[in-house]
């Protein structure tokens, strides 16, 4: 309601047309929006990393703290706008491989303390093409049957490679899976084992073995091949009962 001075009173939720008219004749309008007393928020949460593919897009989750607060405006900032495009929704686009940060600001005006709010966290944005794995130890070895070593390749991601050893999924040799037991993997990059016991079961020649993570996979050949015959391998003892 409007009373004889102009004061508005807000009865309820939603919007309302104000209609003023002089003694001239002449009218004026405005429009008032009364919505629900929510407290200010305290702060923002942003991931601490997020990963595209170039061409592709992903959405930067941002969580108001409280849930339930008024945060007035979100504003998205990337430090190098030729790696990343982004919306006012906060919907990124990778342009081309590489590494920057976006500044995202949470930004209202308190009117009952007169003064302004504005928080600031910052994301880093990995962009990256379909397949950044490589091979680094074992691509292209032979393993000669009965030595009785285990083979170990190392793959890394050239763009990050601080999550490649959580990525890994799964292994294929000749695009049939190979059961966990015949293998281990460890950190440092991704280093795979694969057992002796499991190569010396696979024919002789090369293999094509797959390696896949979350976000993408890699092949290496191996090559398998028989011992020369009059070699042997010395056996080390360990103890003798």
């Amino acid at each position: 309601s409007v009373d004889n001075s102009g004061t508005v009173t807000l009865k309820k939720l939603g919007s309302a047309t104000i209609i003023a008219t002089l003694a001239s004749g002449v009218e004026g309008s405005y429009t008032v929006t009364a919505v629900e007393n929510r407290p200010y928020y305290e702060t923002i949460e942003v991931p601490e990393k997020l990963n595209v593919k170039v061409g592709k897009h992903a959405h930067i989750e941002v969580k108001i703290v409280p849930e339930e607060a008024n945060y007035g405006y979100l504003y998205f900032d990337p430090d190098d706008y030729s790696v990343v495009s982004v919306d006012q929704n906060g919907v990124i686009k990778g342009l081309k491989t590489g590494q920057t940060d976006i500044t995202i600001t949470a930004n209202c005006f308190d009117v009952e303390k007169q003064e302004e709010i504005v928080v600031q966290k910052k994301v880093r944005v990995i962009v990256s093409e379909g397949n950044d794995y490589e091979c680094v130890e074992g691509a292209n070895k032979e393993w000669v049957k009965g030595s009785g070593d285990d083979l170990l390749l190392v793959f890394r991601n050239k763009i990050d490679d601080s999550e490649t050893h959580t990525k890994f999924r799964s292994l294929k040799m000749d695009n049939k899976d190979v059961a966990i037991g015949n293998y281990d993997v460890s950190k440092g990059s991704l280093r795979l084992k694969l057992k002796a016991s499991y190569l010396n079961a696979l024919s002789n020649g090369d293999h094509l073995l797959k390696v896949e993570f979350s976000d993408g996979d890699i092949q290496v050949r191996i090559r398998i091949s028989e011992r020369p015959s009059g070699t042997s391998y010395r056996i080390p003892v360990t103890g003798i009962k």
